[in-house]
């Protein structure tokens, strides 16, 4: 799931390839085809380069605050090819809707408070698209998704280890072997969109900081159970 499995597009544009073997020596004719060859490169070449890694290149890691990241657009275009969305809650208010305002007379009787939902940072949303499309793709096996997993969190920045057991009686369980956000847990609550195979139940098991531990007596004091949800 990287750039090394996407086939390679040639953005070039060799505009000399035009030119007839009796007009190579033509100064003006070239001096026109060079300078459309500049245009092209600036403004074609360009903008494929800029839609590959901001739109179309799903597994880009460039971090997002450097140029040539993925985009908020291109999180949209995936939503609708994946069918996903990234909306939290209502939709925004449509174009024509009158939103309360304490500056306007009359608004308590016409207008209503804003709906819309919350938004998710562009870097939950990427984890959704990419879990969402191996979502779809993998026949559900545990070592393809445990291989899959871990460069991902990796990427997302989660500072322990994710991974699934198979419990060979229709459900499955995910171990995170550190606390994990709220944020990420709401996500994980709502979309429901870590991968598992058709009719096997899921289980996320978020490891505390501090297990207990019966070969250690004062643990008793510090630690606490593992809690399965």
């Amino acid at each position: 799931m990287d750039n090394g499995t996407i086939q390679q597009v040639d953005y070039l544009v060799n505009l000399e390839q035009v030119l007839l073997w009796q007009n190579e020596s033509s100064t003006n004719l070239r001096s026109i085809i060079n300078n459309e060859q500049l245009f092209y490169e600036e403004e074609h070449t360009k903008f494929w380069e800029d839609w590959y890694t901001g739109v179309f290149w799903l597994w880009n890691n460039t971090p997002l605050d450097q140029p040539g990241s993925f985009t908020e657009f291109g999180a949209s275009v995936w939503s609708v090819i994946l069918g996903i969305s990234l909306q939290i809650g209502p939709g925004p208010e449509p174009d024509e809707s009158v939103i309360y305002q304490f500056g306007q007379e009359g608004n308590f009787d016409q207008s209503t408070f804003s709906n819309s939902g919350d938004s998710i940072c562009l870097k939950n949303k990427m984890l959704l698209l990419r879990l969402r499309y191996f979502q779809l793709v993998t026949r559900g096996a545990i070592p393809e998704i445990n291989a899959f997993l871990k460069p991902l969190f990796e990427w997302y920045g989660y500072n322990g280890e994710v991974y699934a057991v198979d419990n060979l009686n229709m459900t499955m369980d995910y171990f995170f072997t550190s606390p994990i956000s709220l944020e990420l847990q709401n996500l994980i609550d709502l979309y429901d969109i870590l991968p598992r195979p058709a009719g096997v139940k899921l289980d996320v098991i978020v490891m505390p900081s501090s297990l207990i531990a019966f070969d250690n007596p004062q643990n008793f004091d510090n630690g606490r159970f593992l809690e399965g949800t």
